[in-house]
């Protein structure tokens, strides 16, 4: 092992892996926590590009299929239930006195 693998092992378990364990620990108070595992699913994806981009191994055909089957579902469903909580969120509202205010008494 060089010096530059000790380097990037200890960036990645030191700063990497922690910043990116609190990002998503932190993002499931702002979203469901099933947009959030479906999110993760992208390094699924994404991880055989990765190689590719660091280390030259190509990734299969199969592989790309797979890829852009799990990105394309994952944009409809997230696009699918970004259109319906709209709609849900605007039927939280309701006229009070002239004024909308929010079911947790809120102004809007």
């Amino acid at each position: 092992m060089t010096e530059w693998h000790v380097w990037a092992t200890a960036l990645a378990g030191g700063l990497v892996l922690p910043v990116s364990f609190f990002s998503l620990s932190l993002s499931s108070r702002y979203t469901h926590p099933s947009n959030v595992s479906l999110l993760m699913l992208r390094e699924t994806v994404l991880g055989p590009i990765w190689i590719w981009a660091g280390t030259g191994i190509q990734p299969t055909p199969s592989m790309l299929v797979g890829g852009v089957i799990v990105i394309v579902s994952l944009a409809l469903y997230l696009g699918h239930t970004g259109r319906r909580q709209v709609p849900a969120r605007q039927a939280d509202l309701v006229k009070l006195h002239g004024r909308i205010v929010s079911i947790d008494g809120l102004s809007a």
